[in-house]
């Protein structure tokens, strides 16, 4: 049976051959198998990362645009039942963080732009005041994830979590400069704590979800 190769952390190779002996066949050499990168270990783990990016010259960039939209409406629809569920779990914002790392900036973007528009149209939420803010945070969350997936090529908690952080701080400096309400922003910024872990946790999850399944299909 032939064993499973692993790049070692901190990026040292540990390669082995195997042969298997068949009595008929002779030696043959196993297969190279897929190789599985990890860097660093615990909660700060990344695993290597490709993202694909999307064009609307594509289908398949609208199609994840409807898919990952679609996403941040039925969130939002599962925690508002919830007192402040919007404020306390951010799901107007979890497919884009997503749609962004996984597909780029223009899917992002396009996700970020459409979920608060959509979910304003037919829910009522955001409030109209709040449209920009919300906006603005989803836009800047779209544009960071792109960039930070881009550049490190990695996909880890610490990174979707510095994303996520990085949004969270961007919407609230925003809010407070437009409505002049420093305290409401500050607040927003705690109360929005589960959200952030759920961004970072539920992101990672989804993100190696969708990697292995296009793997798989190739």
């Amino acid at each position: 049976m032939c064993p499973v190769r692993r790049v070692g952390v901190n990026g040292r190779e540990q390669r082995r051959a195997h042969r298997t002996i068949n009595k008929e066949q002779g030696p043959q050499l196993c297969p190279a198998p897929k190789e599985f990168s990890v860097n660093q270990t615990g909660i700060l783990s990344t695993v290597s990362y490709q993202q694909r990016m999307l064009w609307p010259n594509s289908l398949g960039f609208y199609l994840a645009a409807v898919v990952f939209a679609a996403g941040n409406l039925v969130l939002p629809m599962a925690v508002h039942a919830i007192p402040n569920g919007g404020v306390i779990f951010l799901p107007l914002f979890f497919f884009t963080l997503v749609a962004a790392w996984r597909y780029g900036w223009l899917a992002g973007l396009l996700v970020a732009t459409a979920s608060p528009l959509l979910n304003h149209l037919l829910n009522g939420m955001p409030a109209l005041a709040m449209l920009p803010a919300v906006l603005f945070k989803s836009w800047f969350l779209a544009v960071a994830a792109t960039l930070v997936a881009a550049r490190v090529r990695r996909l880890g908690l610490g990174w979707l979590a510095l994303v996520a952080v990085l949004a969270q701080l961007a919407g609230a400096a925003f809010d407070a400069l437009v409505s002049g309400n420093v305290m409401r922003s500050l607040n927003g910024l705690w109360m929005g704590l589960p959200g952030v872990a759920l961004m970072v946790f539920g992101g990672y999850a989804v993100l190696r979800l969708l990697d292995r399944r296009e793997e798989d299909a190739r």
